[in-house]
């Protein structure tokens, strides 16, 4: 359940070669980063050693955050607030082929991030999860 006034954070997933791949929000970067792991094709992309987390005081914030973040840098992996999101296509599709057979990936820690509680959570099996 989400809150107004929860803390929310913007997490910015890249390529290895610093490309810009994928920008969410999430009051639970651990929760959603499994969320990801199981439904998102570009996953298979996510270099841990880039990912970088930024902390809102709120979701509108954040929300606001990212749609500024998104527009500017065109993430290959953003729909909404991308409008390079149609002449990406043919890059997305030959990147989601070569996704396919691959599955079963640690949620990336983030380069930075705020303090937390929540344990950082790693593939154990293909559908079941680990704390590290």
């Amino acid at each position: 359940l989400m809150r107004e006034g929860q803390r929310t954070v913007l997490y910015r997933h890249y390529f290895s070669d610093g490309t810009p791949l994928y920008y969410g929000i999430s009051n639970s970067y651990a929760d959603r980063c499994a969320q990801h792991s199981e439904s998102s094709w570009w996953w298979f992309f996510v270099d841990a050693t880039r990912s970088v987390n930024q902390e809102f005081p709120n979701r509108r914030a954040a929300e606001a955050a990212e749609a500024v973040a998104i527009r500017r840098d065109s993430p290959i992996g953003n729909t909404v607030h991308n409008a390079a999101w149609s002449r990406q296509r043919a890059a997305r599709e030959a990147l989601k082929a070569q996704a396919s057979a691959a599955r079963g990936y640690a949620c990336p820690p983030p380069v930075q991030t705020w303090q937390s509680a929540r344990p950082v959570l790693r593939r154990a099996t293909p559908r079941r999860w680990a704390v590290r």
